[in-house]
């Protein structure tokens, strides 16, 4: 991914936010040129790239077979429950994503299954490669690649982008991305 420039009012905004991230969410933040905010339709249309790429990547550990285009199938979208909240605003700094809880599968077990996808998430963020997921499935390899150079695309429209982990007792995790 490209390098991030140094926007030090906007890095003071993604560690006030990933210190008081709520447990359970996540958090994309993104600055356009001089720290200004983005349009919310740019934003989300990173955040739909970062969706199939969570989705994507929860398919694979749940040992699923590859859906090459589509909705993700129910049984991901309640494991993993992505909710976003969008703005009221035109245009904004962040956008939250809710990870949501359902009755039908324990919450211990299903907590280590959604932190397992998030860290492979980042690491494919960060990384820029996939060996780490000890992909054997060339559709899954090839699917997930496509996916990530969406969402270099989708870099472009912006000078800052953080993503800020699930949180814990101790706040969010920091990814830096551009």
């Amino acid at each position: 991914m490209p390098t991030r420039r140094e926007n030090p009012g906007f890095e003071r905004l993604v560690q006030q936010k990933a210190k008081n991230l709520p447990a359970g969410e996540m958090a994309l933040l993104c600055a356009r040129r001089q720290g200004k905010s983005a349009p919310v339709s740019d934003i989300l249309g990173l955040v739909a790239e970062l969706q199939k790429l969570i989705y994507r990547v929860g398919e694979y550990h749940l040992g699923l077979a590859y859906r090459k285009n589509g909705k993700p199938r129910t049984g991901i979208r309640d494991q993993l429950g992505l909710i976003v909240g969008v703005p009221k605003t035109q245009r904004a700094f962040s956008l939250q994503f809710k990870v949501g809880d359902f009755d039908s599968i324990p919450f211990e077990e299903n907590s280590r299954f959604r932190e397992q996808v998030f860290k492979q998430v980042g690491l494919l963020l960060v990384e820029e490669t996939r060996s780490h997921l000890d992909m054997t499935d060339k559709a899954y390899a090839t699917g997930i690649d496509r996916i990530l150079d969406q969402v270099k695309s989708r870099l472009r429209d912006f000078e800052n982008v953080f993503i800020l982990g699930i949180a814990n007792s101790e706040g969010g995790n920091i990814i830096g991305l551009k």
